[in-house]
């Protein structure tokens, strides 16, 4: 897929490819929560405003969204997510992915998606109905 989620579904779905997995870091999956269908760095900046927005109507203390709104790297967001807990930002990212994979698909065949730390661990799998594994 490389950067190209939006071409990437669409051939899929071409392809008669009915079970789709997309699998990725925060950076990508931060951007396609976003509705980005390209994703490389330069055509599509990180976004930390998008990121805190969501952490906003979730709740996540002020303190937490802080230091996100100062991290210069998805990484780094991460980073802070898992070391403070923040496990609803991590759904919320990986949940409003999906929604947006399923626009981009127009709705047809069935989405997962898998986030990994930068341990190899998956972090969040899922799909349509929400998480299905990952940490707590």
């Amino acid at each position: 897929m490389g950067d190209y989620v939006g071409f990437a579904l669409k051939q899929a779905l071409k392809n008669k490819f009915r079970c789709i997995t997309i699998s990725a870091f925060m950076g990508k999956l931060s951007k396609m929560a976003a509705g980005c269908t390209y994703t490389h760095a330069r055509s599509f900046p990180l976004d930390v405003k998008f990121i805190v927005s969501l952490g906003k109507t979730a709740g996540v203390k002020p303190k937490v969204l802080k230091e996100v709104s100062q991290s210069i790297t998805t990484r780094g967001i991460l980073e802070i997510f898992l070391k403070r807990g923040e496990y609803t930002l991590i759904d919320l990212v990986c949940t409003q992915a999906v929604k947006k994979l399923y626009q981009m698909s127009k709705q047809k065949g069935a989405i997962f998606l898998v986030l990994f730390s930068f341990d190899n661990e998956v972090l969040w799998y899922g799909g349509k109905e929400g998480k299905i594994a990952g940490i707590n």
